[in-house]
């Protein structure tokens, strides 16, 4: 059970709860999605012919495109989760640089050991049948080398209430990237400023696509058939936040929320943004505090804020100063992910290194509903009870 509590502070409003125990099954290290439907998911590879070439074309080896894609545009990978009545699982796939880290921080870890973290289940299942209904639609784009899917913990939990959920994973930016013809392209670590920028460009080209895509009916139809058009929703995290936000302006969105929206290379951090949208700013203790001054957030830097504009911070309620109560990574299934015995073992190594470290100090399962309960207030109140 969630108790809620809500303070205002000039026209921002503030959430917090606290949360009783919950009980979680033993070999479980994702949120059990708890909603009345399941998880479905398909995905899609398209390529994105508005985008020609890809900005990093000329620092990568042409091998890194598919072979029907001559002219070298933006790939993308589409994940779109649905609500299902069906019950099953697919193989999760943990993030390749959680995976680097537990290789190098245990050492003595068997392959019996590393194996353990490959052979783990999400709560998603794939080619489930969709559930009957009409559904809102929240799009969402993930941070910067960090795959969609690694985020199941709100995602799964958002479909779980009755959203189609669409995860975005841009070649070069988010996670692995598998091509048609076997071959596995990583994402493209910048080099220059200018770079830098390319990465909300890309980001900013792909997610544009995508919703083109989608509104124009380029799924299957039973999926289409189960999208409430009307309830479009943005969610994004550390790259993917400032790509949302820059959207928001672009389209007629319902609802948007950031994750960790702190820096913005298009704009050099510096940019006021005025939305027709309600929009929701979730931060971490780490990057809020390390980061909070007169602009901060970026997004409202002198502006007074709306009134649909919120902000939340993921902080210990007892010690509010405490810095890395939770994360950047917190957002993501690292949260959950750090109670399995052979993370967790390399997670007290990473650790003493602030730069990899891979949880909070705070309890990882609290940090994760704490998130899902302020996505399922915001998008129940905006995408749901506005007809």
């Amino acid at each position: 059970m969630y108790k809620l509590f809500k303070y205002c502070l000039l026209t921002t409003c503030f959430f917090s709860f606290t949360v009783a125990a919950q009980v979680f099954p033993p070999d479980s290290y994702l949120v059990s999605p708890a909603g009345p439907y399941h998880a479905g998911f398909l995905d899609y590879h398209w390529i994105n012919a508005d985008a020609c070439p890809n900005k990093f074309e000329s620092v990568v080896s042409k091998d890194s495109f598919s072979k029907n894609n001559p002219r070298h545009c933006n790939e993308i990978q589409v994940r779109i989760y649905y609500p299902t009545t069906e019950i099953g699982s697919s193989n999760y796939v943990p993030n390749s640089s959680l995976l680097e880290i537990v290789n190098q921080y245990v050492k003595k870890a068997s392959p019996t050991e590393l194996e353990q973290i490959k052979d783990l289940k999400s709560f998603s299942m794939a080619g489930a049948k969709i559930a009957k209904g009409k559904y809102p639609i929240i799009f969402f784009t993930s941070g910067y080398g960090v795959l969609p899917q690694t985020y199941e913990n709100i995602l799964t939990n958002l479909v779980s209430y009755g959203y189609i959920v669409v995860g975005i994973n841009s070649e070069f930016l988010n996670g692995p990237f598998n091509l048609s013809e076997g071959i596995t392209v990583n994402s493209y670590s910048p080099q220059t400023k200018e770079q830098r920028k390319y990465l909300f460009m890309i980001n900013l080209e792909d997610l544009s696509f995508v919703y083109k895509q989608i509104l124009n009916k380029k799924l299957t139809a039973t999926i289409t058939d189960a999208i409430d058009f009307e309830n479009i929703g943005l969610l994004g995290h550390s790259l993917g936040a400032g790509t949302v936000a820059h959207f928001a302006e672009q389209q007629k969105i319902q609802a948007v929320v950031a994750l960790d929206l702190a820096w913005d290379n298009i704009y050099e951090n510096a940019f006021e943004r005025d939305f027709n949208a309600p929009f929701l700013d979730i931060f971490s203790s780490q990057i809020y505090l390390k980061n909070k001054s007169g602009n901060f957030p970026y997004l409202s830097k002198d502006k007074p804020l709306r009134k649909d504009k919120y902000l939340y911070v993921l902080r210990n309620k007892i010690n509010p100063t405490q810095e890395d109560y939770a994360i950047h990574m917190s957002f993501s299934d690292q949260a959950t992910l750090i109670s399995h015995p052979v993370i967790k073992k390399a997670a007290l190594a990473a650790n003493n290194s602030p730069d990899e470290r891979l949880g909070g100090l705070g309890n990882g399962w609290n940090i994760a509903a704490a998130v899902n309960e302020q996505l399922l207030l915001f998008f129940n109140k905006y995408l749901k009870n506005n007809k």
